[in-house]
């Protein structure tokens, strides 16, 4: 059972809170199921695992992209595989948006904007984040998002976790034979295409004319 006496100390809404923590656990699958793609096609296998804990993710998705244009994959195949770095890059914007950002609490109706004067365990009713965007420390972008917007984020990512599972086994069985042997699946294993998700949508800070009013 949750302890509502918990935290006592401020930290936003626990609907808020818990569709974050979803997004950091989810997002971790994912990136393994990128790490798994990685493998496939930055070779040798063993450099590619050594190569991705060295790099950050920007230059590994770099790598991948033009590992995959050498492929002997057929074009429809990396296409997927394009689809699924496409969205993975998107994600990774997003969460270091929820997951990089100094957060601010959103007050509504009821609740005590004075931290002295609030009572103990009242948490705001909703959160903001700020984050300075790559390459400009100076400026700050403010994002502010309902909670279901959060949980769609969430959704995406697990949609995309699962599609690069699933998109994984089907080019170990239909275009790595040798080291899909290894994996001792039994004949009956399919592994089918699955089916493409739609890319998610960008976090978009709010503008500057907006953060005035």
């Amino acid at each position: 059972m949750p302890d509502a006496t918990w935290p006592s100390y401020r930290v936003g809404n626990p609907d808020y809170i818990h569709a974050l923590g979803v997004i950091a656990s989810i997002y971790n699958l994912l990136e393994f199921r990128f790490r798994s793609l990685f493998s496939i096609y930055v070779q040798p296998t063993n450099f590619a695992y050594k190569l991705f804990h060295k790099t950050n993710n920007h230059d590994r998705q770099e790598f991948i992209r033009e590992a995959l244009d050498f492929s002997s994959h057929p074009e429809a195949i990396k296409d997927e595989v394009r689809h699924f770095l496409d969205a993975y890059r998107i994600c990774t914007d997003n969460r270091n948006i929820f997951m990089h950002s100094t957060v601010m609490f959103v007050f509504g109706p009821g609740d005590t904007a004075c931290p002295e004067l609030s009572p103990p365990n009242e948490q705001p009713q909703g959160l903001a984040f700020q984050k300075s965007p790559r390459g400009d420390p100076f400026q700050i972008n403010t994002y502010q998002v309902t909670i279901e917007q959060i949980r769609e984020q969430a959704d995406a990512l697990k949609a995309f976790e699962m599609y690069g599972d699933r998109l994984f086994y089907h080019i170990l069985k239909n275009y790595e034979p040798a080291r899909y042997a290894t994996w001792r699946f039994p004949d009956a294993a399919r592994f089918e295409l699955p089916i493409k998700p739609v890319l998610p949508s960008r976090l978009v800070p709010k503008s500057p004319d907006m953060e005035s009013e």
